[in-house]
């Protein structure tokens, strides 16, 4: 399912719902917000995504976009990348920004070859996540990582809402433990 949003007269809303993809080639979701188009009032909720070749979810914000979505009460299996990945990039300065702003709530993850979740800003792009109640296992990376990069930032809810997230096999290699790491450093790595 391939959203696209392309210009400063270009506003998207509406809700996916209840939809079963399996064995996609691609991302089973591409949400694509550029050149000051706005995504608001998104919802990606109760999806079955299994066996996508790039990531389950993808949000991708560039050049003065905005994107303001939910996702919640998702199921991504064997996701080739990202179960569920945000980025958010800008041009070359300030006047360029593009947010990201997203609820990720309450998605159960597993399999994924690269990152549970992965928000990513760089080059002044901005992401604001509420990241609370994933169940993210089996994964063979990092569960959750928040990662900012030239310029950017990356906000969201206090590490407690955060630490309502479970981490199960895997989720924590990152910290080079065979078990979980304390609740409050789940928040960056």
């Amino acid at each position: 399912i391939y959203i696209h949003a392309n210009n400063a007269s270009s506003t998207l809303s509406g809700s996916i719902h209840g939809n079963q993809l399996d064995t996609i080639g691609q991302n089973g979701f591409l949400v694509y917000s550029y050149a000051s188009a706005q995504i608001t009032g998104l919802t990606v909720d109760g999806n079955t995504i299994s066996n996508t070749t790039l990531d389950g979810i993808h949000f991708y914000t560039y050049t003065k976009g905005r994107t303001t979505a939910v996702i919640s009460n998702n199921t991504i299996t064997g996701s080739g990348s990202e179960g569920i990945y945000v980025y958010a990039q800008s041009g070359s300065d300030i006047n360029n920004q593009s947010v990201s702003d997203l609820d990720i709530t309450g998605n159960t993850i597993s399999g994924s070859a690269s990152y549970g979740i992965y928000c990513r800003a760089y080059s002044w792009g901005n992401t604001i996540q509420d990241i609370d109640s994933n169940t993210i296992y089996d994964g063979t990376n990092i569960g959750i990582y928040v990662k900012t990069e030239n310029y950017s930032t990356s906000s969201g809810s206090s590490s407690k809402r955060r630490r309502k997230s479970s981490f199960a096999k895997n989720a924590w290699r990152r910290w080079g433990s065979s078990s979980p790491p304390s609740p409050t450093s789940c928040a960056t790595p």
